[in-house]
């Protein structure tokens, strides 16, 4: 294995890595009866005031039951966001939006969106609603102080191993401790119940709802407890519904899709007459650079230093949105050249993350993936970095690392075929180059909520779409939410233009 550098592993992890879920459709849902304790739980109003970053925007607090189980018992106060429609008498409803993560800021989605054109649009005709999950950002976060592990044992693979098991279970054991049941709350599964609970509070039927990368899980798992209580749902860049194991196929799927982006990038430049790495190719130059950074690296004039696997997760960060393709391109040119003064920039921002994103990982940890030890990933690991060797395995690794194998069982997502319990078809996105989330994964999330006829192909690349702007896009994304037009089957958007850097 390639040396790992723990901070950096790690934030491959946390950055790229969605919520992984798991579906049998034939089994009965674990969490059936749950969902009646939501459905009987009586919630206050909640006392909405202007948002202290943008007084135009609604914010307030829901009080929640931290188990449904026990509505009566200890209660927590789920932090919301409104962005009124801009003419109530022709608002639909309630959008409610979720930006993904697991743990990403629903509050910070919507005051950034303030003033984008898409945005806008959409308060046309909606009263734009999010919220921070239970247990992140302003929802009573949790955040585990865990010691950092130092850097990984090299060259002895039982080592490695023991040095991963170990550090999974004084994760596991730490954070229980500090954060304390609640923690344990912070599922895909009761967070849809916490979205139905403010759908009711709001006054609402029915909601509409927006979900990208993470946020097509919990979406998916709404509409699977909630059925009638949906309008409208798009599914951006779904999230494979079936994961048995969580730790080995997705983190194996995802690492795959990132080498075939690059070489999806490498093509592009290689058709390119004016592309500065035209000659020799993307991927030559990632391997040439990673050569000569793991043979020795080099140190920036603020002590910065660059090796082979940094280069790899500034590749793998920059991959997941086209816009930046341009800059990896000129990034990886110039180092070629050995002038290496972009990718020093690059290191400290690539670097620069908490050590344990806990909301992530208690949200992954309470949904998915079997129990086992680092010695049975860590074939696995290797097997996948000889066939993507530029993306390879420290992402899996970090996987194990940091998350689940010491952890108490998992509430599986409740996903199932809702199609015909719908009012109007579930509208998925997907793009062909998404590294994150590949395109053959919203097939399958359609296809296990039976809506495998309704799914919009973009050709491009990059994670998530139905924020980026373009016109087919955007035309098909408005259409559906406030006319409910589902486009024909097999309807695809073109690619928008790339350019890439030229030569000088």
């Amino acid at each position: 294995m390639h040396r790992l550098s723990w901070l950096a592993a790690l934030l491959v992890l946390v950055i790229v890595s969605p919520l992984m879920a798991q579906a049998n459709p034939s089994a009965p849902p674990a969490s059936d009866v749950a969902s009646d304790n939501s459905a009987h739980y009586r919630p206050s109003p909640i006392a909405w005031q202007p948002c202290p970053e943008n007084a135009a925007f609604a914010c307030g607090t829901l009080t929640l039951p931290v188990d449904y189980a026990q509505p009566r018992g200890e209660s927590f106060e789920l932090a919301v966001i409104r962005a009124p429609a801009r003419d109530p008498q022709t608002c639909i409803g309630v959008l409610m939006l979720n930006p993904g993560g697991p743990g990403n800021s629903g509050g910070d989605f919507v005051l950034a969106g303030a003033g984008a054109p898409a945005f806008e649009s959409l308060r046309q005709g909606f009263d734009v609603v999010s919220f921070d999950v239970r247990g992140s950002h302003r929802s009573r976060p949790v955040q585990c102080q865990v010691d950092p592990p130092g850097e990984p044992p090299v060259g002895n693979d039982e080592a490695l191993v023991a040095f991963f098991d170990d550090f999974g279970r004084r994760f596991a054991e730490t954070c229980l401790a500090q954060a304390g049941p609640f923690i344990r709350t912070m599922s895909v599964n009761t967070i849809a119940r916490d979205m139905d609970v403010l759908r009711r509070v709001l006054g609402e039927r029915q909601i509409s709802y927006a979900g990208i990368s993470f946020g097509t899980t919990l979406g998916a798992v709404y509409a699977s407890l909630f059925p009638r209580q949906v309008r409208a749902m798009l599914l951006d860049s779904g999230v494979m519904p079936e994961f048995q194991d969580s730790l080995v196929e997705f983190a194996a799927e995802q690492t795959i899709s990132f080498e075939l982006t690059l070489q999806r990038l490498d093509q592009l430049c290689r058709k390119d007459a004016a592309c500065r790495l035209r000659e020799g190719g993307v991927v030559g130059a990632v391997d040439e650079l990673c050569a000569r950074l793991d043979a020795a690296s080099v140190t920036g004039p603020d002590g910065v230093v660059l090796d082979g696997d940094q280069l790899k997760h500034i590749v793998t960060s920059l991959l997941q949105f086209d816009a930046n393709w341009p800059l990896l391109v000129r990034a990886l040119a110039d180092g070629r050249e050995e002038h290496y003064a972009l990718l020093f920039q690059l290191v400290p921002f690539i670097a620069n993350v908490p050590l344990a994103n806990t909301p992530f990982f208690a949200i992954k940890c309470n949904s998915y993936g079997t129990r086992r030890s680092a010695a049975e990933y860590l074939a696995m690991s290797q097997a996948v970095a000889a066939v993507a060797p530029r993306t390879d395995g420290d992402n899996q690794v970090a996987s194990v690392v940091a998350s689940c194998t010491s952890w108490p069982p998992a509430d599986p997502p409740v996903i199932r075929n809702v199609q015909p319990r719908l009012d109007h078809p579930i509208l998925f996105l997907g793009t062909d180059f998404d590294p994150n989330t590949p395109f053959s994964w919203t097939r399958r999330l359609a296809f296990a909520l039976g809506a495998e006829h309704s799914i919009v192909r973009y050709q491009g690349g990059g994670h998530t779409i139905a924020t980026r702007g373009t016109a087919c896009i955007g035309g098909i994304v408005v259409n559906y939410l406030f006319n409910l037009v589902v486009p024909p089957e097999g309807t695809t958007c073109p690619a928008r233009s790339t350019s890439v850097p030229r030569r000088s």
